[in-house]
């Protein structure tokens, strides 16, 4: 599988014998334009010691995708974190050790007002959530 890259289009090439199959990946034929997207920082910062706080709130005509997450534990002792996108847990009490940091690579869509919520067992516990707003 090849990837062309234009300003206006996006095609996936195959190649299956001598045929070349062209994928449109934004309909642009029918005369919609592309939607921006705009890679973002959802959430820095410390984590409360409420596991349910909301950390991020996807905003109204727009769709996020949560790309990354890395959490880092500044304490001297183990921590922990838990995660929700939407309030479907992605992570429940899950282990950081002393001055170690944890990542997590994904990549989940969220609908216009849906949240990500989280805490930490200390505010020790930084939390850094990078993806893409498109709207």
């Amino acid at each position: 599988m090849h990837q062309i890259h234009s300003p206006n289009i996006t095609r996936s090439l195959t190649t299956q014998g001598s045929s070349l199959f062209y994928t449109l990946l934004y309909p642009l034929l029918k005369g919609q334009r592309l939607m921006p997207v705009t890679s973002k920082a959802l959430f820095r910062g410390a984590a409360t010691t409420t596991t349910t706080t909301t950390l991020y709130t996807v905003p109204s005509s727009t769709t996020a995708v949560v790309t990354d997450i890395l959490v880092a534990n500044t304490s001297g002792s183990s921590q922990t974190f838990t995660l929700a996108l939407d309030g479907v847990s992605i992570a429940s009490a899950v282990a950081v050790g002393a001055n170690d940091s944890t990542s997590i690579s994904l990549k989940q869509t969220l609908a216009t007002t849906k949240t990500i919520q989280g805490g930490a067992s200390a505010t020790s516990v930084t939390l850094h959530i990078s993806g893409v707003e498109i709207s």
